[in-house]
């Protein structure tokens, strides 16, 4: 028997770990930080012993109360051994989900540290209830994706950045991604806004959105887009030339020009930048590099139309 421990959630409705142990174990919050921050361990799941924390569900004596009386597991009589056969076709995630949620909101943190400065027990909690609103979004996900989503926008401290969450953010905003294709631009902002940045699609989620907006000739909005997704991927060519077009909407032709010169240093097989960036130069009342780039760009395709006409109303040669 092992009357204390506690009860870890790797992820939501997926793995938990029951640590017991027979006497009470009070941990030492600076020792453990120093001992994760020399051995890089679990640093794919947390930084440092705050991080580490925020996984925890509950205490034993919390999880005891919860459960309440049941039949006592030996090898003769193992009860749980045979419930998961009988579970077979029936998705009670819900259920332990709802379940969970309620022991995790009934734990203290400080019950099982020491030594824990009153800055990272509030740090701790928010980090918790991020945990908590992620397995709220994860039980409701195949009803309802878009309220799971936008449950996620009210977390108190930044997502975990560990491989469950990351391919559960992935599958959640996939057919997010989808659906917003096929509304109208209002609906589809909407569904895009809530793509969590370290979900892979955050990327596509928001050049599509820079889409929408310089279709709609809002060169702000679309600017904001394209530079989010230019701060992820930063050699992203459909990020950086969306932030030209949109810098050209506004009218701010320097800018763009200097923009449109990166999009070619990424792509300079293509003739559509050097276009551009010829209209942007043209604007300054760079005449003879306007014609440069409009060269460039017949160099490139000798078919660009847009290249030719450009260049011939600039006047050759």
């Amino acid at each position: 028997m092992f009357p204390h421990g506690s009860v870890w959630e790797v992820f939501p409705s997926h793995d938990y770990l029951l640590l017991g142990t027979r006497e009470p174990l009070r941990t030492d919050y600076a020792a453990l930080d120093a001992s994760l921050s020399a051995t890089k361990a679990l640093q794919e799941y947390a930084d440092g012993a705050a991080g580490l924390i925020a996984y925890l569900v509950a205490d034993a004596a919390r999880a005891r109360e919860a459960a309440g009386p049941g039949p006592i597991i030996t090898d003769d009589r193992c009860f749980i051994e045979y419930t998961a056969p009988r579970s077979m076709g029936r998705d009670t995630r819900p259920q332990v989900l709802e379940w969970m949620d309620g022991l995790r909101r009934g734990t203290s943190v400080p019950s099982l540290y020491t030594g824990i400065p009153d800055r990272i027990v509030d740090e701790i909690g928010r980090r918790r209830e991020t945990r908590r609103l992620l397995a709220e979004a994860v039980r409701i996900h195949k009803d309802d994706p878009e309220r799971a989503l936008a449950t996620l926008e009210g977390v108190p401290s930044p997502l975990p950045n560990d491989p469950r969450t990351v391919r559960f953010l992935d599958f959640l905003t996939e057919d997010m991604l989808f659906k917003a294709q096929r509304r109208d631009p209002k609906g589809a902002i909407e569904v895009l806004r809530r793509v969590p940045r370290i979900s892979s699609n955050f990327v596509p989620a928001q050049l599509l959105m820079g889409q929408i907006y310089v279709r709609a000739g809002r060169g702000e909005e679309a600017r904001r887009c394209y530079v989010a997704a230019r701060e992820v991927e930063p050699k992203s060519f459909d990020a950086v030339s969306g932030l030209a077009r949109a810098l050209q909407i506004d009218q701010n032709y320097g800018e763009s020009a200097k923009v449109w010169k990166e999009a070619i240093e990424l792509q300079p097989g293509l003739s559509t930048p050097h276009v551009q960036l010829a209209i942007c130069l043209m604007r300054l009342d760079r005449i003879e590099e306007a014609k440069a780039s409009c060269r460039k760009a017949l160099e490139v395709d000798p078919n660009d139309r847009r290249a030719a006409d450009l260049l011939k109303d600039l006047g050759k040669p």
